[in-house]
């Protein structure tokens, strides 16, 4: 059987095509990306933020499909680097305080989402140097919990629903 991750590298480091239309729906009309950062983004994503014109998702439902996918993409170092280097934290960074600015208005959905932002948002701020030498090369999915550990994630999720 062929590891899941293995075909990450695939989807998100040849072409932005898959990328781009993961991460459109979270650009927003109000941008703080400087120039050096913005030269990391695909052209159709460096156009997309900071104009009137862009329409962001505000369906929780989506955005949860959305940032869920790009959280299965952050299980492999490799195709964490890839979202680094095509600055993946960028757009995230933007639609997070987005995210800040709805949960003030509206708390009730925009409060899960922050979340799901902020958890893939931890993977890519985390130094590869920084995880147990085990989750190198191998998938975060791998990664084993107690009964105990699953137990409290679990009342968690229920708390943000």
């Amino acid at each position: 059987m062929v590891p899941v991750n293995k075909y990450h590298i695939d989807l998100i480091g040849n072409s932005d095509l898959f990328l781009d239309n993961l991460l459109l729906p979270l650009c927003t009309e109000i941008s703080v990306i400087d120039e050096e950062d913005r030269s990391k983004l695909s052209e159709k994503l460096s156009l997309a933020l900071g104009k009137q014109t862009t329409k962001t998702e505000t369906q929780s439902d989506i955005l949860t499909e959305i940032l869920d996918a790009l959280f299965l993409l952050c299980s492999s170092a490799s195709s964490r680097n890839a979202l680094r280097l095509k600055g993946t934290y960028f757009v995230l960074r933007d639609f997070h305080n987005f995210c800040i600015a709805q949960q003030q208005m509206d708390d009730s959905a925009w409060k899960r989402t922050t979340t799901e932002v902020e958890k893939v948002v931890d993977q890519l701020i985390c130094e590869e140097k920084e995880r147990p030498s085990e989750f190198h090369e191998k998938s975060l999915r791998s990664i084993a919990f107690d009964p105990v550990v699953v137990s409290k994630l679990d009342k968690i999720n229920l708390d943000l629903d």
